[in-house]
């Protein structure tokens, strides 16, 4: 009986091969669908102009009396790996800098026992930086240079009454870099 349903497994299994192979191939249809995105990479900035002090020095009240400003002094945040393709310029999207911190108008306030006085930013051409709103980048401004710009910008001490206490003073400002 053993052998007899032995028999009869291995027959049945002869003939599904049989009638399998004897048939048509079997066609399975199936289908694979890609998506992705392609996209700019945004300007890193370097490390080293992250965190920044910039040492404004010692004022005379004398010359803010007579002269309405202090020195002025730069300061420059170091832009790597921006893709900005292969334009004339160099810029394939828009570049814009926003600086925010304490401010009263278009003056970046300060604290410390000094008083009267606040802080003016303008760009490397001279056009005064308005606290909290974006400076949009000109892209003749933008010279891209083995892979990376470096953007200047001055800081001045401005007089903003005739009541000038004297003493140090500091404030903090942030700034954010927009890239479409």
């Amino acid at each position: 009986m053993k052998y007899m349903t032995n028999h009869i497994m291995v027959l049945t299994l002869l003939m599904l091969f049989t009638t399998y192979s004897n048939s048509e191939p079997a066609n399975f249809d199936g289908k694979v669908e890609m998506k992705g995105h392609i996209y700019d990479s945004a300007c890193t900035i370097d490390t080293g102009s992250l965190d920044q002090t910039v040492s404004m020095g010692n004022t005379a009240i004398h010359e803010l009396l007579e002269h309405g400003i202090g020195p002025n002094k730069s300061f420059s945040i170091k832009l790597i790996d921006c893709d900005f393709g292969k334009n004339p310029n160099g810029v394939k999207g828009d570049l814009g800098i926003t600086f925010d911190g304490p401010r009263d108008g278009d003056i970046f306030m300060v604290s410390g026992d000094a008083s009267g006085v606040g802080l003016t930013i303008s760009s490397e051409t001279q056009d005064q930086i308005v606290p909290g709103q974006i400076d949009k980048l000109m892209r003749n401004e933008i010279h891209v240079e083995n892979n990376f710009t470096v953007l200047t910008y001055h800081v001045q001490l401005v007089k903003l009454s005739n009541s000038l206490i004297s003493g140090d003073y500091y404030t903090t400002l942030s700034f954010k870099l927009d890239y479409n």
